[in-house]
């Protein structure tokens, strides 16, 4: 089938009417000649067919088809093709470089955020470091380690002896691993330590850092725990005891409370240290949590299950108040010589809520006064609204009269401790 040229002839309009007859002539020819395209001309064959072509009035456009070949010949200009062919792969290396420049500064990015978390990983450390550095009485090297005390969550407690005047110290030895809480704990800690300047409260003498473990130095308390104690006491205790331990131990908790503005958030017998000097000192400051001065209540959940306050255990928001309930159970404990919840320390947890939520003081045996009970009961109301701080509990008759009565109550409480070691 043959095409012939088509001529200048007509107008421009005339040229468009034939040009639409000539495509449909070329359709026919692709359809006829589409079984000898071959895989190698066929990008080549479906590249010129999708050209487009710009006809002027004094354009003439030529096709024609060999019959022998059966190829189709197409006349036209490739100028247009070529600069569009140049300008896309233009397109494609900048399109390339912006990629590559975005990719770069993405990457810059993270570098600089990886480098600003290591600044700021580094700047909590360094607060740990820079109370550590406020210590210049002490080195290491100047103690030597007497006895186990005890381990906790953390760590090991020592009994240690300066070398030099050979006095006997308490030291904490926590091994600092990449835990974000145990750093949270060593951090309220030393800092609470450090700032506590309190007869109520142990001492704090300076912490040491060496091949990876803190070293807290710590007044020693030679009688113990109040939890050892109860196991020496045995139900053995007389009301004048109680009111003197209760008179000590409520003085620490104002201290935190009202001084520092902070929670200790775990009260228990094993948290309350006796020296043979008759002092009763609150330790374990590790968990303490700072009271908002804009809202002065927590929604975390540390400490020791089975003393836990209703709203705490509710998952409630909790004050200072929650201190006063772990106080509450704590006296019971100590007067009875067993926990007033009647359950163990591996209890399940809906077993201590039940028994929380329903709590009512246990017939006592010990100690029946009007006084210690009515003061128990503001320990332990169920709503912290109705629970008394301590201001209002070192109001109460029951402790009322230990007021600027210690160096008298003293002598009495350290001739128990003796007989209780005996």
């Amino acid at each position: 089938m043959e095409i012939n040229s088509l001529k200048n002839s007509g107008s421009f309009s005339t040229k468009i009417q034939n040009l639409n007859k000539l495509q449909e002539q070329i359709s026919q020819v692709c359809e006829e000649d589409i079984d000898q395209v071959t895989p190698n001309n066929q990008n080549q064959r479906m590249t010129s067919l999708s050209l487009q072509y710009i006809v002027s009035p004094n354009q003439s456009i030529g096709f024609s088809k060999s019959p022998s070949s059966k190829s189709l010949n197409l006349k036209f200009d490739l100028e247009c093709l070529s600069k569009n062919k140049t300008q896309i792969e233009e397109n494609i290396i900048k399109q390339e470089k912006i990629m590559d420049q975005n990719l770069a500064e993405m990457f810059q990015k993270l570098q600089l955020e990886n480098k600003q978390n290591i600044i700021e990983q580094l700047d909590k450390d360094m607060r740990v470091v820079n109370i550590l550095l406020k210590n210049v009485d002490f080195k290491y090297e100047d103690f030597e380690v007497v006895s186990e005390l005890g381990k906790g969550a953390f760590g090991k407690v020592y009994k240690v002896c300066h070398k030099k005047d050979g006095k006997i110290y308490a030291m904490k030895e926590i091994i600092m691993v990449d835990d974000i809480e145990l750093r949270q704990k060593i951090l309220m800690e030393v800092k609470t330590l450090f700032i506590c300047q309190s007869p109520y409260i142990v001492t704090y003498y300076g912490a040491f850092y060496t091949e990876g473990k803190l070293h807290i130095i710590l007044e020693y308390m030679d009688v113990g725990t109040l939890d050892s104690l109860l196991k020496k006491a045995g139900g053995k205790v007389s009301e004048v005891v109680l009111k003197y331990l209760t008179y000590q131990i409520l003085k620490g908790l104002k201290y935190l409370h009202k001084d520092l503005h902070i929670i200790h958030r775990d009260i228990k017998p094993g948290n309350i240290l006796v020296n043979s000097k008759g002092e009763i000192k609150i330790s374990d400051l590790g968990i303490c949590g700072a009271i908002n001065a804009t809202l002065d209540e927590r929604q975390t959940f540390v400490g020791t299950s089975i003393y836990m306050s209703p709203e705490r255990l509710s998952g409630e928001s909790y004050s200072v108040k929650t201190d006063i309930w772990s106080f509450g159970l704590l006296l019971l404990e100590f007067s009875e010589s067993k926990n007033p919840l009647q359950l163990n320390e591996n209890a399940s947890f809906f077993e201590i809520l039940a028994k929380v939520m329903n709590f009512s003081i246990p017939e006592l045996n010990s100690i029946k006064s009007k006084e210690f009970i009515q003061f128990v009961e503001q320990c332990t109301k169920i709503n912290p609204k109705e629970r008394a701080d301590v201001v209002q509990l070192l109001e109460l008759p029951f402790v009322k009269t230990c007021h600027g009565k210690t160096a008298k109550l003293q002598p009495i409480f350290v001739k128990w401790l003796t007989i209780m070691n005996e």
